[in-house]
């Protein structure tokens, strides 16, 4: 477990990091490396962001971390997101990623988002 890379990221940062995004143009959500879920529980649970037909996928590469999201009944698609290797494409990439490889996160954002879609993250 790498807990020196684990930081769960505020409520109050995630609602400034979903301030330019626009929801209504969002269908599906992948919160990658997403640690215990915290940016997925706020959309989940925040009911500006919340939509019944919503998708939320999370990634996350720590077994224990993929339980947690798991029982918050998150759609865990892969483990390690440097490795995701999917068709799938989403129309929001949220994501806090580690910091040590979080230009390689950004980069990866960038293939797995839909045309059109939108990445806000947070980047040391």
């Amino acid at each position: 477990m790498d807990n020196e890379q684990f930081y769960p990221t505020p409520k109050e940062l995630i609602s400034e990091l979903l301030q330019p995004v626009n929801m209504d143009m969002v269908s599906t959500v992948l919160e990658p490396s997403a640690g215990t879920g915290n940016i997925a529980d706020y959309i989940n649970g925040d009911k500006y962001y919340r939509r019944r037909n919503r998708a939320i996928y999370c990634i996350e590469i720590e077994e224990l971390k993929r339980v947690i999201l798991k029982s918050k009944e998150f759609a865990v698609i892969w483990d390690n997101f440097l490795t995701f290797d999917s068709m799938m494409q989403f129309s929001l990439v949220a994501m806090n990623p580690p910091f040590t490889d979080g230009e390689m996160h950004l980069l990866k954002a960038i293939d797995v988002c839909e045309p059109g879609g939108q990445i806000v993250c947070i980047l040391n």
